[in-house]
């Protein structure tokens, strides 16, 4: 079974509130630290047996005594500058009173666990160096029937998976068990080797629960900070059968406590609770970052692993994002649901071709092919249907779906002209320092890439399967003389009535300017402005009822921030089977493609 704490003086000094928050929130358990800024090993049995009246009267278990114990000194070994980062209020001072005294706070909160510690951190420490005080913790443990948790503390000597092993190694006894804090090991910034991990999980029966960013090094509420929480708690589920305590030790603000402590334990229950889609994804480059964030930000998925042809790179990127990097696609592919594929244009479709006869998801970067060979080759799979997507995110964007649904209440009447148009800038560096952009076998052209969103947008307007009859494509390069392929694309054809203009250029100097729907109706027009389509949305009608004045702080890159909708939406889809309209399946994508090569092909003759 496994269960959730809280440490009490992280929600409140006062007895009676932390009961409040404990019924309102509906939590049975609580881990004991302090009451009233006084740590419990410093508190009068007197005072501390009217507490646990309190407690079994409001149905409240104790899960264990965060006791002080050996958070001292050895000897005569010197604390050094650590003294100056406790905090004092929470740690006993050692005195004359016996250890028997934690043990006997523990009886009287029927608790069976104690936390201990590994006296502060000094040079040349041996395990051994515990043996006296351990031994008779052990005696005392024997005695009152109780398990001492050793924990991983960065200010002492014991502090990460390597030494807990090295110490039950020495200390052989049912009598010890772990307390592991993932929060630590990263405060001391590291990631967790759970392959180390591995060597000590029958032993770990209890975990501290905090987050921590490293770019404020500061704790934060839990799902704010940079700890992947999802893998430790996956790895928990899967790995420990025994059982096993969350318990939160939040170290957030003293002026806050009761909420961002709320806030955590409704974190904590979701991660424990919710099941999720784990993602790996192919390819560490330019556009990686989108999607590992959308998934690390979306509840329901984990980012298990990633796979990269350069492996310093993939090793490289999931040390920054706490997951597995696989030497081999075969063995991502082996522990994932579903693969995102961000590699370059050329490679897609064999690597579609490896996911799916795997049967495994597949999240494709756009164009998902750039050939009909290609295409071939991906729908030779049955499950290609089903289980193949292609990432046109700005289909989720506010502005975009806001138009949709005027279009399809009939407000404006039919369309009669689009204008897309994509003015954004690449500098000389963008192209030098790609093994592939700007290359006509490995990219395919500005269409395929800066270009794809823009035309995958018009055509979502256009009637279904409707031929492109085009009049005239024209592509040029007048800026980007080094590429093969082009910087500047500009197209008009027709889509049965719809008259479409097409502009794309990478040369909009000196920097990005806008990308830009424009749309004349029957009864009125739109226009959508932003870096990605999703800044604003201006409706003017015949009829001023119907006119609309949308405006949406915009995301600062052209990839704007629809990745979090599009990878919810996959993952509902994995986990429910309801797909939404904008989730782009392989065969709409494959008419983009067709609309693409076409225009090509004109603008070459």
């Amino acid at each position: 079974m496994h269960r959730i704490s809280i440490i009490n003086d992280e929600i409140s000094d006062k007895i009676q509130e932390v009961i409040n928050f404990l019924q309102r929130n509906k939590l049975r358990y609580v881990e004991l630290r302090s009451f009233n800024k006084i740590n419990i090993a410093n508190t009068s049995l007197y005072k501390l047996k009217r507490y646990a009246r309190q407690f079994k009267k409001n149905k409240i278990e104790v899960s264990c005594i965060a006791s002080p114990l050996l958070k001292w000194n050895y000897g005569n070994k010197q604390l050094g500058d650590i003294k100056n980062n406790l905090q004092v209020s929470h740690f006993y001072v050692r005195n004359n009173d016996p250890y028997e005294k934690i043990f006997k706070i523990a009886d009287i909160f029927n608790t069976k666990y104690i936390r201990i510690f590994s006296y502060f951190k000094y040079s040349n420490f041996k395990v051994a160096d515990l043996e006296a005080e351990i031994s008779q913790l052990l005696i005392l443990a024997e005695k009152y029937d109780k398990i001492l948790l050793m924990e991983n503390e960065p200010v002492c000597n014991i502090c990460d998976p390597n030494q807990l092993k090295e110490f039950l190694d020495k200390y052989k006894s049912q009598r010890i068990k772990i307390l592991f804090d993932l929060g630590n090991v990263y405060k001391q910034g590291g990631a967790l080797k759970y392959e180390e991990l591995n060597k000590i999980k029958e032993h770990i029966v209890y975990a501290h629960i905090k987050d921590y960013s490293f770019k404020e090094k500061a704790y934060k509420v839990l799902g704010e900070g940079d700890i992947n929480y999802k893998k430790f708690i996956s790895w928990v589920e899967k790995e420990i059968k025994h059982d096993f305590f969350y318990s939160l030790e939040t170290h957030v603000s003293s002026s806050n406590r009761l909420e961002e402590s709320e806030k955590s334990l409704e974190e904590l229950r979701k991660l424990t609770k919710e099941k999720r889609v784990k993602y790996g994804i192919v390819g560490c480059g330019r556009i990686f970052k989108k999607h590992a964030l959308a998934i690390k930000n979306c509840p329901n998925a984990e980012l298990l692993g990633v796979f990269d042809t350069n492996r310093s790179r993939s090793r490289a990127t999931a040390k920054i994002y706490d997951c597995s990097a696989y030497s081999t696609l075969e063995g991502l592919l082996s522990d994932v649901d579903a693969v995102n594929v961000c590699t370059p244009h050329n490679t897609h479709a064999a690597i579609i071709d490896k996911v799916l006869k795997k049967n495994k998801y597949c999240l494709c970067e756009k164009p998902g092919s750039l050939s009909r060979v290609d295409m071939a080759k991906v729908k030779s799979n049955r499950s290609y249907k089903n289980k193949l997507f292609v990432v046109y995110q700005n289909r989720y964007n506010k502005t975009i779906i806001q138009l949709k649904e005027i279009i399809k209440a009939g407000k404006l009447g039919k369309i009669i002209y689009i204008f897309g148009g994509v003015r954004w800038f690449r500098d000389k560096d963008y192209y030098k320092k790609s093994v592939w952009q700007g290359r006509q076998e490995t990219e395919g052209g500005i269409l395929f890439n800066q270009g794809a969103h823009i035309i995958d947008i018009i055509s979502s307007l256009l009637p279904k399967k409707a031929e492109a009859s085009i009049i005239n494509s024209v592509r040029d390069k007048i800026y980007h003389q080094e590429v093969n392929t082009e910087d500047m694309f500009i197209a008009q054809f027709r889509a049965k009535k719809i008259l479409v203009n097409l502009e794309v250029t990478v040369s909009s100097l000196p920097s990005n300017l806008d990308c830009n729907l424009f749309i004349i109706f029957e009864k009125g027009r739109a226009v959508i402005s932003g870096k990605s389509l999703e800044s604003s949305l201006n409706i003017e009608a015949i009829d001023h009822r119907q006119n609309i004045d949308l405006k949406i702080i915009p995301n600062k890159d052209v990839y704007g921030s629809s990745h979090m909708e599009l990878i919810s939406s996959l993952t509902n889809y994995i986990q429910t089977g309801r797909k939404s309209e904008n989730l782009v399946a392989y065969d709409e994508a494959c008419y983009r493609v067709e609309l693409i090569n076409s225009l090509y092909k004109l603008s070459n003759n």
